[in-house]
């Protein structure tokens, strides 16, 4: 994959000494997101052509780029007339653009924007929030992958769909979402997208240019394989992969034997081929270590790690893969609150767009409310249930604010006004929670000439 090489950096930078820069809280972060959208090479980053936004009109870089990044969730005029009547204190919403005006002005806008101030967001909490969580010096990310479905159109089909399979809702169009998720602090790393019947592995062989080695990465049991785990282990990262009882014969051996754990090592196979020479990948056999877990319906599964130490014992590895389940939360929180497969256009441009400005929303939502975590944790220490925000409310909040915390005045005392209504909506965590999946076919959740009043 081309998007892979170009964008990585080579193993020996992902273990250079990070500096620690000196501690920033949301308020300074947002302020930094306000300036690097007003940097001209910012904006000529990110414009389709140099004479694009150089005229003072209404619909100018920033303000399309503020309208897509609070997320679109009603009619497009609906939001443009809400949006321009908070700018100019109107009670009453009425027509400053049109719909019309606003599609034809974001075709200027690349979505790499959204993908740009997402990295530097997420780059800026790592770096100097002292909030953000670890479990052991390490983060702990998951990868995964999501079906997403799209709107119907010509040009979506040929991008998404090329086969014309139709595989989603009605006959629609499907993107594969894989995203890069730190499960202890709710933050996207990275996320990547690929037509709907593309290889999980190789699309989330982009993520690796954001691995670090003081990373472990999770994985279900759709990802390993020799020369995909051989990639990781090259990053520097520790892995713990879920496999599947009969993913290779070392891996039948072992379920056999009966033992706890084993070392083992997964041969180079004409799968891993192709993506040895296309990534320059050793094909000398890896070195990993098989784990048994017996869950409690009595099914085994292994688990596949480069922990080969043996003071990881087999129950501390199994706690740590069941951390997997919060990537499963992510997408949730992007498929309900933000309405990720609720998108505002029907071309290409704009459903990337639509994706990346809720990863971005989403990011900023958690950087905001990281201290509030922090906070509610202290304070609810004693009671018998642990309490997380309400992350339905915080991003309800947040997206409620963007106008302003985009274009506003006074970002600091809102950021802080956000906070303290969101410490008041608490939800109680309780774990060991489960529900069976719903596999019933469900009707389209946003059909596109329905929108939400």
């Amino acid at each position: 994959m081309e998007g892979h090489q170009n964008r990585c950096r080579s193993p020996a930078a992902n273990s250079k000494p990070r500096t620690q820069r000196p501690e920033q809280d949301p308020c300074e972060i947002w302020t930094g997101i306000r300036r690097l959208l007003n940097c001209p090479s910012f904006q000529a980053r990110h414009k389709r052509r140099d004479k694009d936004f150089t005229r003072r009109r209404c619909l100018g870089f920033v303000r399309v780029l503020t309208l897509i990044a609070r997320g679109m969730l009603g009619s497009v005029q609906r939001e443009l007339d809400e949006v321009f009547a908070a700018l100019f204190g109107r009670r009453v919403a009425t027509r400053q653009v049109t719909d019309g005006a606003f599609c034809r002005a974001r075709m200027k806008l690349r979505h790499s924007a959204f993908e740009e101030l997402s990295q530097t967001a997420v780059t800026e909490a790592y770096g100097s929030m002292a909030c953000v969580e670890r479990i052991a010096g390490y983060r702990i990310l998951a990868v995964d992958g999501s079906k997403v479905n799209l709107p119907s159109s010509p040009e979506i089909g040929d991008r998404f769909d090329p086969d014309g399979k139709g595989p989603g809702e009605g006959g629609a169009p499907q993107l594969l979402l894989s995203q890069c998720y730190d499960i202890v602090n709710g933050l996207i790393v990275d996320v990547a997208t690929a037509p709907g019947a593309s290889c999980e592995r190789r699309t989330a062989m982009g993520h690796l240019c954001h691995v670090r080695d003081d990373d472990i990465l999770l994985f279900d049991r759709g990802y390993p394989a020799h020369w995909f785990l051989r990639a990781v282990n090259d990053t520097g990262a520790r892995f713990v992969a879920r496999a599947t009882v009969t993913f290779s014969n070392a891996v039948i051996d072992f379920v056999a034997s009966g033992e706890d754990s084993a070392i083992l090592d997964l041969p180079y196979t004409d799968e891993s081929r192709d993506p040895c020479r296309q990534f320059a990948l050793d094909p000398a056999p890896l070195r990993v270590r098989a784990v048994r877990v017996v869950l409690s319906t009595g099914e085994v599964e292994v688990l596949l790690t480069n922990f080969v130490e043996e003071d990881y014992p087999p129950d501390l590895l199994s706690e740590l893969y069941r951390l997997r389940w919060g990537v499963e939360e992510g997408f949730k929180r992007l498929k309900s609150p933000l309405e990720l497969e609720n998108f505002s256009g029907r071309s290409v441009e704009s459903v990337l767009q639509d994706i990346h400005a809720k990863v971005f929303l989403a990011n900023m939502t958690v950087i905001t409310m990281l201290p509030v975590r922090e906070t509610v944790a202290k304070q609810t220490a004693n009671r018998k249930l642990a309490y997380d925000v309400n992350w339905t409310t915080a991003i309800s909040k947040v997206r409620g604010a963007g106008v302003f915390l985009f274009l506003g005045q006074g970002v600091d005392q809102l950021v802080r006004q956000l906070q303290g209504a969101v410490a008041e909506c608490l939800s109680p965590v309780r774990p060991g929670r489960s529900s069976p999946r719903d596999m019933k076919r469900k009707r389209k959740r946003f059909p596109p000439n329905r929108k939400r009043v």
